[in-house]
């Protein structure tokens, strides 16, 4: 069975404003090419995006106004 390093973007099921991304590597692929995650990394998580590959995320929606907000209180 073939492998693939892959960078899984997701949100946490509390629906934070800024999605978070991680690299998860030597991930198996089945025979119709789709990337298997395990179950144990879907808990918890709402998954957006599963990307080709180790991608770093350099910013996202939502990021400025969690900074913005952080002075409020």
């Amino acid at each position: 069975m073939a492998e693939q390093t892959i960078t899984v973007i997701y949100y946490t099921k509390e629906l934070s404003i800024s999605p978070l991304a991680e690299v998860l590597f030597d991930m198996p692929v089945s025979s119709s090419g789709r990337v298997i995650i395990p179950k144990e990394f879907k808990e918890d998580k709402i998954i957006v995006a599963v990307l080709k590959g180790e991608v770093e995320m350099l910013n996202s929606l939502g990021e400025r106004f969690e900074l913005k907000n952080k002075n409020v209180a």
